[in-house]
């Protein structure tokens, strides 16, 4: 009887034999070449307990199936390169036969917890002792979700080896039921995972490393309340922003008392609307530092809710923009001072500088001219000549005193005289 567990192993074959999706990984010191493909392996367990992996063969073409076809060993080869490909992979078998408690290690899994065959007890007790206390209940809860719906498991955690080593294992797991449904065995695969962990582990660093040097550049910070305790919680990028300590926790209060006054009963809104409703906010106010001091901030909130879609917690960013306040605050001043400064030009061009004696007119460039060419070029006006009363009684009285009789005249009959027309422009 045998079952399958499905794993990524390295299958030993020959370059004639290679499957053509398959990588090649070198063996230093034998003329083979490994290749690596994700297969189906199946493990048989004999009554002594001996775990043995098999191909498994079509019962009605007597053929390897295609997909298993690299794992054929040829003679005098299937122990050997099996061996290789399990060592290789970091890979080990085992099965757990449920009713007894017996545990059937091989003995690639003996070498991945650093023990020998010898020293393995065949229990449960001894597997778990390895595992790490505080990743223990994670790994039996994944067992304890198996059902014969779902008999697959897969489950990372981390064990600390004889020779008090920590690494990190990967196991998947199927499980057996009876007609009854009884859990009955269940047999799978540990796989090292421990450098690929290491990798991953390395990158979320970077990751968090560049957050947070992106964070201290932006000034920017986040921040959480959790419900319905209102606990909030601010990174250390939002404790710089506010002046103090790294991992301060303020309470809600304490962080909405950083606003003036006169803000603070919208703040408390926008959050009691997010925790109640799930609306998200985004405002910018002025705000002071655990030192007095008033800066202003930009702050974007958001409710996250669990499956049943009740709001757990609020989070968001905080972000302090003094600077760009300061910017946007100069550019309207300078654009105040610009408006003022044409009032005044505008002003000062409205003032005709005239001489008091002969009446020319000093232009911009503080030339003296004709007043009548000045006004001909800034004003873009002409002239039309004419002479008043006082000049034409002055110079020509006898024009003006006819003048007078045709204007006597006018008031009669309404007519316009020439010499009028001429003396008015």
């Amino acid at each position: 009887m045998w079952s399958s567990v499905t794993c990524s192993v390295l299958v030993p074959i020959t370059i004639n034999q290679r499957p053509a999706k398959c990588q090649q990984v070198g063996v230093p010191g034998s003329d083979s070449c490994i290749f690596t493909d994700r297969v189906s392996l199946q493990f048989e367990q004999s009554g002594s307990g001996d775990i043995t992996p098999v191909v498994p063969v079509n019962a009605e073409t007597n053929q390897v199936a295609p997909e298993h076809s690299a794992l054929t060993p040829r003679p005098g080869e299937e122990a050997a390169s099996l061996d290789t490909a399990l060592r290789v992979g970091r890979v080990g078998p085992w099965s757990l036969d449920l009713l007894s408690g017996r545990v059937t290690w091989s003995e690639e899994i003996c070498d991945l917890f650093g023990i020998s065959m010898a020293e393995f007890a065949g229990t449960v007790e001894q597997w778990t002792s390895f595992i790490l206390t505080e990743d223990l209940p994670a790994y039996l809860a994944a067992l304890d979700r198996v059902s014969q719906t779902e008999p697959l498991a897969g489950v990372e955690y981390r064990i600390r080896r004889a020779d008090d080593a920590v690494r990190w294992f990967y196991e998947r797991s199927q499980t057996e039921f009876d007609s009854e449904g009884i859990p009955v065995r269940r047999l799978g695969i540990v796989m090292d995972i421990t450098e690929r962990h290491e990798s991953r582990a390395q990158l979320a660093q970077s990751a968090a490393v560049l957050a947070q040097i992106a964070g201290r550049a932006a000034r920017l910070g986040g921040w959480m309340i959790t419900l319905p305790e209102r606990e909030l919680t601010w990174s250390d990028e939002n404790c710089a922003i506010h002046e103090v300590p790294p991992g301060y926790k303020p309470t809600l209060e304490e962080g909405i008392g950083y606003f003036p006054a006169e803000y603070q009963e919208e703040v408390m809104g926008h959050v009691e609307q997010c925790a109640l409703e799930g609306t998200p906010y985004d405002f910018e106010f002025p705000k002071y530092t655990a030192k007095g001091n008033l800066i202003w901030v930009r702050s974007i909130g958001e409710a996250v809710r669990d499956t049943d879609g009740k709001i757990t917690r609020l989070q968001g960013a905080f972000q302090d923009i003094t600077v760009r306040k300061q910017a946007e605050a100069e550019r309207e001043r300078l654009i105040k001072e610009l408006q003022v400064a044409l009032e005044e030009v505008k002003t000062l061009r409205e003032i005709l500088p005239i001489c008091m004696y002969c009446k020319q007119v000093r232009d911009d460039e503080g030339a003296w001219g004709d007043l009548e060419a000045y006004v001909r070029k800034h004003k873009g006006t002409d002239f039309s000549h004419g002479m008043c009363d006082p000049c034409s009684e002055k110079f020509y009285p006898d024009v003006y005193a006819r003048l007078q009789r045709q204007r006597a005249e006018k008031s009669q009959n309404g007519s316009l005289t020439v010499d009028e027309g001429l003396l008015e422009g």
